[in-house]
C-alpha cells in the first residue's frame, strides 16, 4: 500500500494531483488543504470511502477522478463544488 508523504500537503498552489493506481485504501483528510486543485484523480485504487470533509476546502475542483474504486457513496460535499464539469465514478 502506498502511503502519501506529509509534505505533499503543504503545496498550497498544487492545481493537478493524479494519484491513480496507487494502491490507496484511503486518503488523508488533509487534501482539502490544497484549496487551488482544480483536479483530482483517484482512479485505479482501492478505496471504499472517501473522508467526509474532502471537499470542504477544494472550491476550485474542476475535474474529479474515482473511477475503478469500490466507493459505495460520494461524500454530500460533492454537491457543493460548483465549478465541477467532470465527475468519473465508472466501476
Amino acid at each position: 500500500m502506498f502511503c502519501l508523504p506529509p509534505a505533499l500537503f503543504t503545496l498550497h498552489r498544487l492545481c493537478r494531483l493524479l494519484l491513480a493506481g496507487n494502491l490507496l485504501a484511503q486518503l488523508p483528510a488533509e487534501v482539502k488543504a490544497l484549496q487551488l486543485l482544480t483536479e483530482l484523480d483517484l482512479s485505479g485504487n482501492m478505496l471504499k470511502t472517501l473522508p467526509a470533509d474532502l471537499f470542504s476546502g477544494c472550491s476550485e475542483l474542476q475535474v474529479l477522478n474515482v473511477a475503478r474504486n469500490t466507493i459505495g457513496s460520494l461524500p454530500s460535499g460533492v454537491a457543493a463544488l460548483s465549478r465541477l464539469c467532470r465527475l468519473d465514478v465508472c466501476a
